[in-house]
C-alpha cells in the first residue's frame, strides 16, 4: 500500500515497512471432495427458480464449477459477450489476467442457467446488459458477499473459498486424465479449442 502510494505521488518520504520481512505463504491446495460437491450441489439445487441473491449465487457458483472462469469475469459477463451461434464465451483481453482475448465454450448445461436466469431477471422486471447486474457504479456484481457466508456456514464448509472452485475444476480435469495444457486452457491460461469444435446450440438463448 506504501509503495502504491509512493509511486502514484499520493504520499511523500520513505516506506515506514521496507525493511520488514513477510512471512512465507503457504501454497493453497484446497479442492472439492466428491462428497462435498454432492453437499453443494445438492444445496444449490433446493433454491427456487425466483429471482434472488440466493439464486444468483446458485447461478454463479454453477458457471464457476463448469468453466473454471474467475470470479471477476463470470459476475462481469454480459448477454453480447456470448455467441448466440456457437454458444462460445468471448472475455476481452482488459479483463483477463493475461491480457489476451480468450474464448471459453459453453456446453448445454451452462447455457440452460443463462437461459433460466435470463428469464427469471425478465420476470422480475429487470432489463440490463449485465447477466449478473448489480446496483453499484459498474452496473453489475462485484462480489457474492453474506450470500456466499451464508451458503458455507450452511454446508459446515467454513475453509471454502472462493477460488476453490476454480481449482476444484482443474482438479476434476486432471484426475480424468485431461492433459496439463488442456486443464491450463479450461482455466484461462490458453485458448485451445477452436470454433469449429464448439457444439453448443444457442438457438433458444435470444439477444437482449
Amino acid at each position: 500500500m506504501f509503495n502504491f502510494g509512493l509511486k502514484s505521488r499520493f504520499i511523500t518520504g520513505d516506506n515506514p515497512f521496507s525493511g520488514v520481512s513477510l512471512n512465507r505463504e503457504a501454497e493453497r491446495d484446497r479442492v472439492l471432495t466428491d462428497d462435498e460437491v454432492g453437499r453443494l450441489l445438492g444445496a444449490l439445487d433446493s433454491i427456487p427458480a425466483i429471482h434472488s441473491d440466493l439464486r444468483t449465487l446458485r447461478d454463479w457458483v454453477l458457471l464457476s464449477l463448469m468453466t473454471g472462469a474467475r470470479k471477476a469475469n463470470i459476475l462481469s459477463m454480459r448477454w453480447d459477450d456470448v455467441d448466440p451461434e456457437t454458444g462460445a464465451w468471448t472475455i476481452s483481453a482488459e479483463q483477463m489476467k493475461g491480457g489476451k482475448t480468450q474464448a471459453i465454450p459453453l456446453g448445454e448445461l451452462e447455457l440452460t442457467v443463462l437461459y433460466q436466469r435470463r428469464q427469471l431477471l425478465k420476470d422480475a422486471g429487470i432489463v440490463s446488459p449485465w447477466i449478473f447486474p448489480g446496483t453499484g457504479e459498474s452496473g453489475h456484481i462485484i462480489d457474492p458477499g453474506n450470500a456466499w457466508e451464508s451458503l458455507r456456514k450452511q454446508l459446515g464448509m467454513s475453509d471454502l473459498w472462493i477460488h476453490d472452485l476454480r481449482r476444484s475444476l482443474a482438479s476434476a480435469m486432471a484426475n480424468t486424465g485431461a492433459n496439463v495444457a488442456v486443464v491450463q486452457g479450461a482455466l484461462a491460461h490458453a485458448v485451445l479449442q477452436a470454433k469449429d469444435d464448439i457444439v453448443s446450440p444457442f438457438a433458444c438463448f435470444p439477444r437482449h
